[in-house]
């Protein structure tokens, strides 16, 4: 449950994996181009299907309807991150700050949220989050 890309039903995001193995690029090269785009608008509705994001820096951005399902995002930062109708199936959540971040209609079924944080965080109508 929630391990992310070591998960053997999940699969990483076959673009994403081509970029890496074509340009021989490493996480933090991926991180970094992430901040990027951010700056410029965000990756609303992205597929980000299996990404490792290991402590990125994702604070105030707008992932809404964005498919995280299997992402590694241990120790990432989402503090105020817009993730609005995404899919967290599967991704593994632990250690992630996830406080003031609107999670309203998003999907975390298997997700593993073991200390994440998920203070004043707005998770009206979230699928598959137990409480």
């Amino acid at each position: 449950m929630g391990k992310g890309k070591n998960d053997p039903n999940c699969k990483q995001n076959s673009a994403i994996s081509s970029m890496l193995v074509l340009n021989d690029l490493t996480a933090q090269d991926i991180k970094e181009m992430l901040d990027t785009v951010l700056v410029a608008g965000g990756l609303k509705g992205a597929d980000l299907t299996g990404v490792d994001l290991t402590g990125a820096n994702l604070a105030n951005a707008n992932l809404s309807g964005a498919d995280l399902s299997c992402a590694d995002l241990r120790g990432a930062n989402l503090y105020y991150v817009n993730l609005k109708g995404s899919s967290l199936i599967d991704a593994n959540l632990i250690d992630v700050d996830l406080a003031g971040a609107s999670l309203r209609r998003a999907s975390l079924r298997d997700a593993n949220l073991t200390r994440a944080d998920l203070t004043s965080a707005n998770l009206t109508g979230t699928k598959g989050l137990k409480r």
